[in-house]
């Protein structure tokens, strides 16, 4: 999707969990990757809830999209964390 987004000329960023099981083709065309600490269940989930909310505040996104059900957790905590500076989230 990333690909597909940036070829129609949306200025689109992507935020990878774990970048092991991301293809590294796509890695290398990503403009910017934002790589947040590995780690498993509870302990990624903290990892990812704590450095996301600085990455919005610093890249403003219009939309958050969430590619898949692993991260809708997520997504939500999102949500409540930040409240109204939470940009809308799209989730698949």
């Amino acid at each position: 999707l990333h690909a597909a987004w940036t070829m129609a000329g949306v200025d689109a960023q992507m935020v990878v969990a774990d970048a092991s099981i991301a293809p590294p083709i796509a890695l290398q065309a990503l403009s910017q990757v934002h790589h947040k600490p590995r780690g498993r269940g509870v302990t990624r989930f903290a990892a990812l809830l704590r450095g996301i909310p600085a990455i919005i505040a610093r890249q403003r996104p219009d939309v958050l999209f969430c590619a898949g059900n692993t991260y809708t957790a997520l997504a939500v905590a999102l949500k409540l964390t930040l409240g109204p500076a939470c940009p809308p989230i799209v989730v698949k």
